[in-house]
């Protein structure tokens, strides 16, 4: 059960953390400063606004972090039942792979949000 929610966990990191990322590399802003090679001064109040104010962008940004949420909750279930699986000696094997899914879920995370972000950045010039 636990190999299997780290899994379903890993998936949805990728997914959220590439939603996430296109959806911030989708803003008229965030390519702007792309294009100028991200020299000059940036005002983060003024680029916060124009990003919240865009309902593209809010959309793609609000449906990545209800993906990559549920994807860590299910994260955090695997990697604790995989420890009580590991620690009782229940599936031991299967308890540490648990743990290793989970964890790299986060990474998967973090990765798949760069490489989205490294995307647009090529887009945009």
């Amino acid at each position: 059960m636990a190999f299997g929610l780290g899994i379903v966990a890993l998936v949805l990191g990728a997914v959220g953390g590439w939603l996430f990322g296109s959806g911030i590399g989708a803003s008229e802003s965030f390519r702007e400063l792309m294009r100028s090679g991200g020299s000059g001064t940036v005002d983060q109040q003024q680029m916060s606004q124009e990003l919240m104010s865009d309902p593209a962008v809010m959309g793609a940004v609000g449906s990545a972090l209800v993906v990559a949420g549920i994807g860590f909750v299910i994260g955090l279930w695997a990697l604790v039942q995989g420890i009580i699986a590991t620690a009782t000696g229940r599936g031991r094997v299967w308890g540490v792979l648990a743990i290793v899914l989970a964890v790299l879920a986060g990474i998967v995370f973090f990765v798949a949000y760069g490489a989205s972000i490294a995307a647009a950045v090529a887009g945009a010039r």
